[in-house]
């Protein structure tokens, strides 16, 4: 019985360590709108436009990005939508198939959501789209084959909840941090080897 409760423990860390990187994503791409628009992802959506300074005479040009950040907004949305919208699908899977089937779903989304971001660029734009629709569909149905394992602790169901739910909420960092994480280095870059 204590080793069953011990593997019963186990199970829920790795769940909380899958969550917490995994489930809830797309709620933190924002994060990535100056980043994308650093990469040139939908910079045919801006608009050159000049100004002109009265005091020394200079004409200078700059660009309006509001179709761009439109884009940006769009594949948000998207993910959004597709985060919530196919919940009711998914929890049948899940009653049909089972968890595992689940998860091996969400692999395989995660696969296409982060290969299609990775592949993204100027000429490759629609790729984004793809990558925030897959990235939702993948936490969704992490999220939702992880409340299974609530089952298993009869008398602290709510505290495992509440637990999982929290590490989904916990994993809209990950693009933040990513972007720090890039900048850091970009301003401090690490010395080679052999200097």
């Amino acid at each position: 019985i204590k080793n069953k409760s011990c593997l019963k423990i186990i199970g829920l860390i790795w769940i909380l360590i899958e969550c917490n990187l995994v489930a809830g994503n797309i709620f933190g791409f924002a994060s990535l709108f100056s980043e994308l628009h650093r990469c040139g992802i939908y910079e045919t959506k801006c608009e050159n436009s000049s100004e002109l300074i009265v005091l020394n005479n200079t004409e200078t040009m700059g660009k309006e990005c509001s179709g761009q950040m439109k884009k940006y907004e769009l594949a948000f949305t998207l993910g959004i939508g597709f985060y919530n919208l196919p919940a009711i699908i998914v929890g049948m899977i899940s009653d049909y198939f089972g968890p595992r089937c689940l998860k091996l779903i969400a692999i395989v989304f995660h696969l296409i959501s982060w290969l299609s971001l990775g592949f993204v660029a100027p000429n490759r734009d629609w790729l984004l789209l793809f990558h925030t629709i897959f990235l939702s569909l993948a936490g969704i149905c992490t999220l939702l084959s992880s409340f299974s394992i609530s089952a298993n602790f009869s008398q602290r169901r709510g505290l495992v909840t509440a637990l999982i739910s929290g590490a989904q909420l916990t994993s809209s960092i990950w693009y933040a941090i990513f972007q720090v994480t890039k900048y850091h280095i970009c301003i401090h870059p690490v010395k080679n080897f052999r200097d």
